[in-house]
């Protein structure tokens, strides 16, 4: 099974423009990656690590057949199960993925920060009331977010 991404413009790089929203006004919503890579309990690990990898990114969201959030599977349980001696090829991701820490959209991007550093995560799932996937918010947009404010959205 191939990786999914939401539909959605990627607010990476260039495209994050919170505009004069000073960093500790802005929540989830103004912050988070909407084109987000996830994943079904079903797929196996290989095609997990194989798009991580490709994709450089650390942890990847899985839901369900109605986008709720499910799990998430993580480098670190990637590479715990094949020191482990385990088959990623017939490893699901159901079979490692750990309970998710998330954030609402509505999420003071502060707080995000701190619970990231506490938690010593890279990235969070953004998730809408009815707990289904909307976006991932990680360290580098909290501090893109900072230097935009700092710096204006013109140094981008």
């Amino acid at each position: 099974m191939r990786e999914q991404a939401l539909r959605g413009t990627a607010m990476r790089k260039n495209d994050l423009k919170m505009g004069a929203k000073p960093l500790r006004q802005t929540t989830a919503l103004d912050l988070m990656e909407r084109a987000v890579v996830f994943f079904k309990k079903e797929t196996k690990c290989d095609a997990i690590l194989s798009c991580m990898v490709n994709g450089n990114f650390g942890s990847v969201p899985v839901v369900d057949d109605e986008m709720r959030l499910i799990g998430i599977v993580s480098e670190y349980d990637l590479l715990d199960a094949l020191l482990t001696g385990v088959d990623v090829t017939n490893l699901s991701a159901e079979e490692i993925m750990k309970h998710p820490h998330a954030v609402s959209i509505d999420c003071p991007a502060l707080e995000i920060g701190r619970f990231i550093q506490q938690n010593h995560l890279i990235r969070l799932p953004v998730v809408d009331r009815d707990n289904r996937l909307v976006g991932m918010v990680a360290r580098r947009d909290l501090l893109n977010g900072y230097l935009e404010e700092l710096l204006g959205p013109s140094c981008f």
